[in-house]
């Protein structure tokens, strides 16, 4: 698999509606993109990115058969290093947590202007994050206070600074050392973050995307994955 900083990237689209994903396709073909496949939910999703090995995967968050967070948790445990961003819809909190909590390379509102869209699958392509600080940083505090409407009980000063420490990419044995726990600790701890967020699935639902991968750096140019 490979992706070079501006030749074309290979690309899963995944989303339940047939229309969206012919948009897509039409799209990023157009702009020299090559979608290697498409899928409509959970199960097709990951039996795609093991077969065709996307560079990105453009992953809706809300599947028929689950969520798209299961599924990207499913691909990476899997072995696959695709690089998954999360579509979503303008001010969805529980979308951008997900995202957060599945160590997606970012995610996307479906309102985005196209040439951005470009320009986030190659970023991503690379090996950088997209996570919109200023929305990021909102939705931690209205969720760590507990201000969100419906909320959990608010989160604990040790949740909060692991949330925290997830926003900003950490690998788990960095929050392993920053937590003062056994790296094998953190997915448990990861896992009970999700289920008082009531985000990204039941607890012990698979393993968490990103549990055992490195620190993420940027690929160089026609470099292989």
């Amino acid at each position: 698999m490979s992706a070079g900083a501006d030749g074309p990237v290979r690309v899963l689209i995944v989303d339940d509606h047939p229309a969206v994903r012919a948009s897509l396709r039409s799209f990023l073909e157009a702009h020299g993109e090559v979608v290697v496949a498409e899928a409509g939910d959970l199960r097709e999703a990951v039996a795609a990115a093991l077969a065709e090995r996307p560079d990105v995967v453009l992953m809706d968050v809300r599947l028929p058969d689950g969520s798209g967070v299961e599924a990207a948790r499913r691909i990476r445990a899997a072995g696959s290093d695709a690089r998954v961003l999360m579509l979503t819809v303008l001010g969805d909190e529980e979308a951008l947590l997900a995202a957060l909590l599945a160590g997606a390379a970012g995610y996307i509102v479906k309102q985005v202007a196209p040439g951005h869209l470009i320009r986030w699958i190659h970023a991503a392509a690379r090996g950088e994050r997209m996570l919109d600080a200023r929305a990021l940083v909102e939705v931690l505090r209205r969720w760590g206070r507990g201000e969100r409407n419906g909320a959990r009980a608010a989160l604990s000063a040790r949740e909060g600074r692991l949330l925290r420490l997830l926003a900003e990419g950490r690998t788990d044995p960095e929050i392993a050392r920053d937590l003062g726990v056994e790296a094998d600790e953190v997915d448990r701890l990861v896992r009970g973050l999700c289920a008082k967020l009531g985000v990204g699935g039941p607890p012990g639902s698979g393993p968490r995307a990103g549990a055992v991968r490195g620190p993420r750096r940027p690929r160089s140019p026609g470099a292989s994955a």
